[in-house]
């Protein structure tokens, strides 16, 4: 065997061990999406869409995107869940690079009229004063999470806690 064939195939291994110890490093942001029906009733609404970089947040998300690339953001996940076909809901999941990257980012995204919430995450808010909206937004370890829903209901207000701390808890 020659050196070079030798050396391309070192090169290979190396790349797909890294890749291998990257990827359990860092899980899969869908794994961390509630199943269907896990908050009941609730079933994901499509397939999810990620972005990685900013062609492809700007795609997913008008106007705002540099300024989430600007602030680590690596990866994101989008997964739309409905209800009955009737009532839909928004996770949205960031991952940074940084620890401090998902505290700056939780930071500087700060909803004014938020409620804050214990024992969600590192850090997390609930906004209800908006009208027929309500957006939970928390931080955990590298990752910042918001669920977004425009019915108001209660019905709505416990699924979008529910969703949250299912979430965290795939997140410890």
């Amino acid at each position: 065997m020659s050196c070079s064939i030798r050396n391309t195939i070192f090169g290979i291994m190396f790349g797909m061990a890294a890749l291998v110890s990257f990827s359990q490093a860092q899980p899969a942001l869908d794994s961390y999406l509630p199943d269907n029906d896990e908050i009941e009733g609730w079933i994901r609404d499509g397939e999810a869409a990620a972005a990685v970089d900013l062609k492809s947040l700007t795609a997913l998300i008008d106007g705002a995107a540099p300024q989430y690339i600007d602030l680590g953001v690596q990866k994101v996940i989008f997964q739309d869940y409905s209800l009955r076909d009737e009532v839909y809901l928004t996770i949205e999941i960031y991952a940074v690079e940084r620890l401090p990257d998902a505290k700056m980012l939780y930071e500087r995204i700060y909803q004014e009229e938020a409620s804050i919430l214990k024992d969600f995450g590192e850090a997390g808010r609930l906004v209800e004063d908006l009208p027929g909206v309500y957006v939970l937004e928390f931080r955990k370890g590298r990752y910042f999470a918001r669920i977004t829903t425009l019915a108001k209901t209660e019905e709505t207000r416990s699924a979008v806690l529910a969703f949250a701390l299912a979430i965290i808890e795939r997140m410890e």
